[in-house]
Order: structure tokens, then sequence, then C-alpha cells
């Protein structure tokens, strides 16, 4: 395993690797809050995928579909939610309820959000861009919490009214599919 941080204008932020691999992300705190993983060095992707996310970070439109994850630790449907939550692009949103009809169980919007939960790169699995079917900001469980979600949301270009994200933008492409 590798490690990687990077600085952005919230704090810093890491991300763990194999050589071909992204494991985890760390989204930025702090300096003071900041702990990098104890005994891990940095390789070459590790490098990489931590320049993408400082770039993310800076505003920059980043496509983090060609980095290889690792998501084995996970049962067959919660690979299934994060691979289809992977799909939407920046500046997309969609429900809980729609990502359980993309992923063949309606009425799953719980067990969605329970995948999403325990989603362990965050940005690369953008998990931020899913909300309740109202538009709502909930669910938000890395640093910051909905706060972050809603920095990350308006950084990439979602309306809010309120803490509603603006409904017209909730969808997910018809070339999205399973």
């Amino acid at each position: 395993m590798f490690c990687s941080s990077y600085e952005t204008d919230l704090g810093v932020g890491s991300v763990v690797t194999t050589e071909g691999a992204v494991v985890s992300v760390a989204l930025p705190v702090p300096v003071g809050e900041a702990v990098r993983q104890a005994g891990l060095t940095p390789c070459p992707f590790s490098v990489l995928a931590a320049r993408m996310l400082k770039c993310y970070f800076a505003g920059e439109r980043v496509d983090f579909t060609p980095l290889p994850v690792l998501l084995d630790q996970f049962s067959p449907f919660r690979q299934q939610v994060l691979r289809m939550t992977r799909r939407l692009g920046y500046g997309e949103v969609c429900s809980y309820g729609q990502l359980a009809v993309r992923c063949g169980a309606p009425g799953g919007a719980r067990a969605v959000g329970g995948a999403l939960g325990a989603n362990p790169l965050p940005v690369i699995i953008p998990c931020h861009r899913v909300v309740a079917a109202n538009g709502m900001l909930t669910g938000f469980s890395a640093p910051g919490g909905i706060t972050a979600k809603r920095r990350m949301l308006m950084m990439e270009g979602t309306e809010f009214i309120g803490m509603n994200s603006d409904s017209v933008r909730m969808v997910m492409n018809s070339n999205n599919e399973k």
C-alpha cells in the first residue's frame, strides 16, 4: 500500500493506493487535523491520484473514471451501487431512489444510502452527487458533512434553493446504463 497527500485551499487530504488501484480517499481537512497514513510512502500511481484530487479541489473539471479502484471488500450489490455512482458526471445529481432503480433494486433507497455511507473513495466515486428525492442534501459521512457535500456540488455548478439542489438537474443520463 502507498499513500500520497494533496493540499487544497480547504486543507490537506490523502489517497491510499496499491501500485495500480485506488483504495481510499481522505477529503481535505484543516492542516492541523490532517493525518498521514502511518508507514505508507508514495508511489507514482498514488502521486497521480493525489494530483488529480488537488486539481478537482482547485475547481478543475477532472474525470476520475480512468483510475482503477479496489472494491473487492464489498458485497456485489454495494459494488454495483458504487460503480453506478461513479458514472454520475460532473455536476449531475440523482436521488437515492433513482440510483436504486438503476441498480435493479426499486424501493432500495436506504440500501443505496448504506452502500454510499461505506464509500471509501469520495470524489472518485462521487457519492456527494446523490441527494434525497426532493433534492435535499442528506447522508454525507465524510469530514465536513453536508457542508462539504454542498460545497463540492456548488463547485460543480449545481444550483440550490436553500439547502435543496435544483431538482431539474437530477438526472442519470441514458448513456449511463448498467
